[in-house]
This record gives structure tokens, sequence and C-alpha cells, in this order.
């Protein structure tokens, strides 16, 4: 069973909790990391500044959205440059 690593659960801190469980789910049959969850408006007003985002309504300002990458492990189980994927 693939577990969340360290960072992941760091970036899934106040999360919710039943969004939480579905990555956790989900993690057992992809690889992926997490690369954001919970932002604050000050985060999120520099994303939509530099057109990361479009909207101060996402759900990432109340803990309803997370970012996920694609994760080519190659059986260390650490993340590496050139294991995610973005594409």
């Amino acid at each position: 069973m693939a577990v969340l690593l360290p960072r992941d659960r760091a970036r899934l801190e106040r999360v919710h909790r039943d969004l939480v469980r579905v990555v956790e789910r989900a993690r057992q049959a992809v690889p992926f990391i997490v690369t954001e969850g919970l932002r604050s408006r000050e985060r999120q007003a520099r994303l939509v500044a530099i057109g990361a985002s479009r909207s101060m309504d996402s759900r990432h300002l109340t803990g309803h959205a997370v970012d996920l990458a694609y994760w080519l492990d190659d059986g260390d189980g650490a993340v590496e440059q050139g294991e995610i994927r973005w594409d």
C-alpha cells in the first residue's frame, strides 16, 4: 500500500479531513505528491497576479482543494528532480 510522504502530510495540514481521506485513498492507486493544500489570501493573490490562478474564490482558501503532481518514483521513495510530471 502506497502511503503519503511526510512532506505531503505537511501540505495537507488544515485541509478538510474528508478531502484528506480522498487523497489518501487515491495515493494507494496512483503515484503523486501533494504540491499545495490550504492557501492564505496573500498567496492566492500572488498566484492570481502572475496568472497561475484565475480567481480569489479558490477552494484552496477554505481547505477544500489540493494540487497534485504525478510522481515517477525511481523506487527509493524520495522525490527527486526529473521524477515529477507536470503535463
